[in-house]
């Protein structure tokens, strides 16, 4: 006997069978008038009429009892936990792996069609957002056939996990170095790890989208220093790349592999993509980038063109003096410099800098100024994996020097009397036998005449007709209803109109785009000049404050004792909650994030055994047998205040106070909780009291780092953040307010991406985590929520990290 559903599948390709739509249909009212159908519905009827009270009862018994027990298995994985559990209230991998198969059963599509997935959000109690983010993620492993998945942690894919080489090129992929966090796209991006071999299930890891720098040719410039414009003249390559030489290092192949794209697309990760513009870009390098990349697209078939156009015109000529046609194609063959410029003294021929100097940035730069030199300073002893000291090994730093990059490299003639300056090198300089082309413009700010003198070959610069190129322009966002005028350039006048730079295509001449790609140059060249100090420097503070403290021996006393801060300016939290009135905004909050690193330690592998014994066989597999684990506070700074030095100055003031002593300082209106505790200290008489069971009073806290004498801070330069006089002079009171010696440094606008932004997501993930919790209106409400749900930052992050990349694993959260 045939099971229902074989029946109904068997029913179903009968009556597709008949043929379209009219047919299927006609012959389903057929179906229904035939008299034993009738007769079965009749039956059916009598049946639900006998007992119809019963029916809907055990029916409706069934559903509550489903719903109770589905809802207390779901809140297993939500219940709060204990003081000495693991994983400070999240979710183990393992459990996260279960709750998402459970979202892919229950929330189906369906449901979703049926538009019942809001009530069955309301049964289960938990928000609509998580059902759809566990359906999205299981059915997309479900679709590659790969069910049994079970996640794990690696930032190394599957087709790089067994090569050793692989991994560590796979690692740097991940690093800072060459990508950075996609701000576009919060989707995770599903990792295959490749077949466990204990269990045989699949492996998994999910990871944030991640923008690179480069593509896959630059990547290979970068790491292995290879450069295209001059062979002879290598870059300094990565330091990661004399280890992954020495790893691929054999009797055939003494000097290890040299590297390749395929390589590169080999190791490269799902949660990669080429970074793309946004309005978090930089406009000077993004801008630069675009005219570069146009403009070596454009090259190719404006050489080409004009090739062909001297060609045909040979062919003629040579036609008219009774060549024949298969001797004038030999002879063009054998000369092909007859069809070149002949104006440019050959500096714009294939394969001259002319035309290669765009390939990429990094090209571009080892053309056009002179050599990197060695800056001595800046050097740092090399470490192994171990953090030791490799004898005879130093990590050098090489850079063009400052005069190139911002074009005063300059030599002097001296001829009738008279001194006259001329580059060394730039544009001008590196293609000074080109002809020099003059273009007069209106500029339109002033209405006076600008003569631009730019050195180009003739056969680009001469064209007639458009190109397109892209650039950040100022568009009108309409007019606001006040009528103040605020000090920002995108204010004008104070007329009303607000403006905002969008990343929009542009139209001109040939010439214009020679104009709008020298600009673009000029600006680039120092603005790079910055971004490579100021990485270098972080990697020099790293070094001194975190590191060298308890891996030297003869480490300067000034270095030790350091507390170094990252902070930024977070912007807006949205408390979206369950319990909001229908249609109403959700309340925003501003929030401060203060990352603190400081008291290093070293960590064995024997020691993490004890409590990881998946991450201590890891380790021992890599060779490695310590890391370094410095604590690492994160103090989340709510209020509603809008962001300013005052806002900054107190929660620095607080956060020193709590490191120093263990209290916040008197007078102060904060409260702060550790632990599900409140730090003693400052006013509270004008907060309500806590709510009993869930925080509590610290009754003696201990101060985190009472021997602080130096406090280092870093932040980004976005924006105009804590550049005013305001705030100027609240840090360098600091001092002696304090009694430690405090120092301030902002990074390069648009490139001070740090683990400030990360612990800002992470903020922002548990406010979302938060959405079914009914814990009040307020600013004061949600610290205490966020204090009592999420009391320390989940443990196995700081455990599976080794080297460098595992120093500012969060260890602990204040709020």
């Amino acid at each position: 006997m045939r099971s229902c559903r074989v029946a109904s599948q068997k029913m179903e390709d009968l009556l597709f069978s008949v043929g379209g739509a009219e047919r299927i249909v006609a012959t389903l009212r057929c179906f229904r008038d035939r008299t034993a159908v009738k007769e079965v519905d009749r039956v059916e009827e009598t049946m639900d009429a006998e007992n119809p009270n019963e029916q809907k009862s055990k029916e409706g018994r069934l559903q509550s009892v489903l719903i109770d027990g589905l809802k207390n298995f779901l809140g297993m994985f939500h219940r709060p936990r204990g003081e000495n559990d693991k994983g400070g209230g999240r979710r183990t991998l393992e459990d996260q792996n279960v709750y998402d198969a459970i979202m892919a059963a229950i929330n189906t599509k369906e449901l979703t069609t049926a538009k019942l997935g809001s009530m069955l959000s309301r049964e289960l109690n938990i928000s609509r957002r998580q059902m759809k983010r566990g359906r999205a993620l299981r059915e997309e492993m479900e679709d590659k056939d790969k069910k049994n998945w079970v996640r794990r942690c690696s930032t190394v894919p599957k087709n790089a996990i067994q090569v050793e080489h692989k991994a560590m090129l796979a690692e740097w992929l991940h690093s800072k170095d060459c990508c950075r966090i996609d701000n576009t796209d919060k989707n995770q991006a599903i990792v295959d790890l490749g077949i466990c071999p204990q269990t045989g299930a699949r492996m998994y890891d999910l990871h944030d989208r991640r923008e690179l720098y480069y593509d896959d040719d630059e990547i290979i410039d970068v790491l292995t220093g290879r450069n295209r414009a001059d062979k002879d003249k290598p870059n300094q390559p990565t330091p990661i790349w004399d280890d992954i030489k020495r790893a691929t290092t054999t009797p055939s192949r003494p000097n290890g592999i040299k590297g390749s794209t395929k390589l590169i697309r080999q190791c490269k990760c799902a949660c990669m993509k080429k970074m793309k513009a946004s309005i978090c870009s930089c406009s000077i390098c993004e801008r630069f980038k675009d005219a570069l990349r146009r403009y070596h697209k454009y090259q190719v078939g404006w050489r080409h063109q004009a090739v062909e156009k001297r060609k045909q015109a040979l062919i003629r000529s040579m036609e008219a003096g009774g060549m024949p046609g298969n001797e004038i194609i030999q002879h063009l063959n054998q000369n092909p410099d007859l069809v070149q410029c002949s104006l440019c003294s050959g500096e714009c021929h294939p394969g001259s800098k002319y035309q290669t100097f765009s390939v990429s940035p990094s090209t571009c730069t080892s053309a056009l100024l002179c050599g990197r030199v060695h800056i001595p300073p800046y050097d740092l002893p090399k470490l192994d994996i171990n953090f030791r000291a490799i004898p005879g090994e130093t990590d050098e730093f090489y850079m063009h020097p400052e005069a190139c990059c911002y074009g005063t490299h300059v030599g002097f003639n001296t001829s009738a009397g008279t001194t006259q300056s001329y580059p060394k090198c730039g544009w001008d300089a590196a293609f000074k036998s080109m002809p020099m082309h003059e273009r007069v413009v209106i500029e339109e700010s002033t209405g006076e005449e600008v003569k631009h003198c730019i050195r180009a070959c003739p056969d680009e610069y001469e064209r007639d007709g458009k190109v397109i190129w892209m650039d950040f322009l100022k568009v009108a966002r309409g007019a606001e209803s006040t009528t103040n005028n605020d000090d920002d350039e995108d204010w004008n006048a104070g007329d009303g109109v607000k403006f905002q730079s969008e990343w929009l295509p542009v139209e001109g001449s040939v010439p214009q785009f020679f104009e709008h790609l020298l600009r673009s140059l000029e600006a680039y060249l120092p603005h790079h000049y910055e971004i490579k100090l100021s990485n270098r420097t972080d990697r020099l503070r790293e070094r001194a404050f975190i590191i060298d403290p308890i891996a030297r021996d003869d480490c300067p006393e000034v270095f030790k004792n350091v507390v170094s801060e990252v902070v930024d300016f977070a912007s807006d939290i949205h408390a979206k909650r369950a319990h909001d009135t229908t249609c109403s905004f959700p309340e925003t909050h501003k929030c401060e994030v203060h990352h603190l690193t400081y008291a290093p330690k070293f960590v064995t592998v024997d020691e993490m055994e004890a409590d990881h014994k998946r991450t201590a066989k890891t380790l021992r597999k890599r060779g490695v047998d310590r890391v370094i684990r410095p604590e690492n506070v994160v103090f989340y700074c709510f209020s509603k205040a809008k962001g300013s030095a005052a806002y900054n100055q107190q929660a620095t003031a607080n956060i020193i106070s709590i490191i120093k002593t263990g209290r916040l300082p008197t007078g102060s209106k904060s409260e702060a909780f550790y632990e599900q505790k409140r730090i003693l200290g400052g006013d509270l008489t004008s907060h309500p009291a806590l709510q009993e069971g869930k925080l509590a009073e610290w009754e003696n806290m201990e101060p985190f780092y009472p021997d602080v004498k130096r406090w280092y801070r870093s932040r980004d330069g976005c924006g105009a953040q804590y550049q005013g006089k305001g705030a100027f002079r609240g840090w360098q009171t600091m001092n002696q307010r304090h009694g430690i010696i405090c120092e301030d440094r902002r990074k390069v606008t648009m490139h001070g991406k740090d683990i400030a932004d990360g612990d800002g997501s992470a903020v922002s993930g548990m406010v979302r985590k938060s959405f079914m919790d009914d814990y009040g209106l307020g600013t004061r409400n949600l610290v205490r929520q966020l204090a009592f749900k999420f009391p320390a930052p989940k443990t196995e992050r700081h455990t599976r990290y080794y080297g460098e990349r595992g120093l500012y694993a969060s260890t602990k959260y204040v709020f």
